[in-house]
C-alpha cells in the first residue's frame, strides 16, 4: 500500500519543473547509494571505512542539500501559481 502523502505535496509536485524533478531523482539516487554504503559498512565494519564513509556522506549531503534548498526556494516563490487543468482526472 502506498504511504499517505500530505495533500499539500500534490500541489508542490505540480509546480516543480522537469529540471527540478531530475535534480530530485538524482538526489534520491545519491541518498540510496549512501544507504547502501552504510549497510555495507555495518556488515564489514572498520574504523577507517567508517571515517571514509562519514567524509564521503557529508560531501554528498552538502551538494544534495544545496540543490534541494534551491527547489524549496522555487516552490515557495511559485506556491500561488495557478495550475492549468487538462480536464482529465484519475479517481482510481
Amino acid at each position: 500500500n502506498p504511504v499517505n502523502v500530505p495533500m499539500f505535496v500534490y500541489s508542490i509536485v505540480k509546480t516543480i519543473t522537469q529540471k527540478e524533478k531530475e535534480i530530485i531523482k538524482e538526489a534520491y539516487k545519491k541518498l540510496t547509494e549512501i544507504e547502501l554504503d552504510l549497510i555495507e559498512l555495518d556488515l564489514g565494519y572498520s574504523e577507517k571505512k567508517e571515517a571514509d564513509f562519514i567524509k564521503k556522506s557529508l560531501n554528498n549531503w552538502q551538494k544534495i542539500k544545496k540543490d534541494l534548498l534551491e527547489i524549496v526556494k522555487n516552490v515557495k516563490e511559485n506556491k500561488n501559481t495557478k495550475i492549468e487543468k487538462n480536464g482529465k482526472n484519475y479517481y482510481g
